[in-house]
């Protein structure tokens, strides 16, 4: 049996999701972590390609990428789009877009900078989290519906209450059938479940869906494990930000924002 995965390639920039991509808030719609995956594969597949045709120049690499819903995000068939917003020989914004039928659902704006040597000053001031070998199973976020959440494991490192924890994610599900996925595209299909692993209000209580993600990359990350240390904060008035720094086994690699609408289901 062969590896499974998130979507599938229709061919001429059209694909289509698998059950696997299944959403956690409603299973007719595509789970947003999934999607970015696959759009920041194709953000990749379409700088490489720009970079093949221009004369060599310093290397560049993705640093912030910023995802915006702009509609439901449909399982099913659909097509993306990628474009470049701003050219530079140093710097670049480039944009993807997921657009179902004739609808843009997904967004994402991203950043490409050049990179250079700056070992005299590099440093993280971010601190490190318990690896996910120091941590317990956390069979809670089974709770949450949805193929792409039945296809992933997370641990949880002690002290965790609720809108503050440290949370570790993995799955072996790819997110294009056929090919196994950049370290970037890898951890993308799977950062925006940071919304949920820590949530201030119980999931058959509260809603808390977010209309954002936004990464900033301070180093690409490696490997199959994503860690979550989580801060939630809502807003009397049922607004809320859920503020993450992102690891992967060797550390610290960027931060992670998203605004949430959080709505009260009790009654």
């Amino acid at each position: 049996m062969g590896r499974q995965s998130y979507y599938r390639s229709l061919g001429n920039g059209y694909f289509e999701s698998t059950a696997l991509a299944e959403g956690a808030w409603d299973i007719t719609a595509q789970h947003m972590a999934a999607a970015c995956g696959l759009l920041t594969r194709e953000l990749e597949r379409y700088s490489a390609a720009s970079d093949a045709d221009q004369p060599a120049g310093a290397p560049k690499r993705f640093a912030r990428l910023c995802f915006e819903i702009l509609g439901k995000i449909h399982a099913g068939r659909f097509r993306i789009t990628v474009e470049t917003l701003r050219a530079g020989r140093t710097i670049e914004l480039l944009r993807a877009t997921m657009i179902h039928g004739e609808q843009a659902v997904l967004s994402v704006r991203a950043w490409r900078l050049m990179t250079s040597d700056a070992t005299p000053i590099a440093g993280i001031e971010d601190p490190p989290i318990p690896p996910p070998d120091q941590c317990e199973p956390y069979p809670e976020m089974r709770k949450w519906p949805g193929g792409y959440m039945r296809a992933t494991t997370y641990r949880r490192a002690p002290g965790a209450r609720p809108g503050c924890g440290v949370v570790w994610m993995t799955t072996d599900v790819d997110v294009l059938a056929g090919e196994k996925p950049s370290s970037l595209a890898k951890a993308l299909s799977m950062a925006d479940t940071t919304n949920g692993v820590m949530p201030r209000g119980d999931k058959d209580q509260w809603m808390f869906p977010n209309v954002d993600f936004t990464v900033h990359l301070y180093r690409l990350p490696q490997g199959e494990w994503i860690g979550f240390d989580v801060r939630q904060s809502v807003g009397a008035d049922g607004i809320g930000v859920t503020s993450t720094v992102l690891h992967d086994l060797d550390g610290p690699f960027g931060r992670a924002e998203q605004i949430l609408t959080v709505r009260d289901m009790r009654s």
